[in-house]
């Protein structure tokens, strides 16, 4: 299967944290860059990530980090169709919305 539609995200990252050193410690973080494209046919195009999320002390060296965020790209693709009788090139324009849960640890 071919995935056309790979993106390499290049951005700026940034998070702010309500409470220090305490146990539970809620932020918000968020992202805003651009998207490179790996196929020919596609231009890539703004991407944008928010979360909000918390990190809980385990130890002094350990925190979990768990957050639920919302990530937004866009997408140029060109597309080309020809036959016999004709030949056509026109753009798409494509939008990927998604939710996710990140969980991580921070050392």
């Amino acid at each position: 299967m071919k995935y056309e539609k790979a993106i390499i995200s290049i951005c700026a990252y940034g998070s702010c944290h309500f409470f220090q050193k305490k146990k539970f410690s809620p932020f918000l973080d968020a992202s805003v860059g651009y998207g490179l494209s790996l196929a020919k046919s596609s231009i890539g195009s703004l991407h944008l990530s928010v979360g909000v999320g918390t990190e809980y002390e385990m130890n002094t060296k350990i925190k979990l980090r768990m957050s639920l965020i919302y990530q937004n790209q866009a997408l140029t693709r060109i597309l080309k169709h020809s036959n016999e009788y004709a030949s056509t090139e026109f753009q798409e324009r494509l939008t990927h919305n998604s939710i996710g849960v990140k969980v991580g640890f921070v050392f």
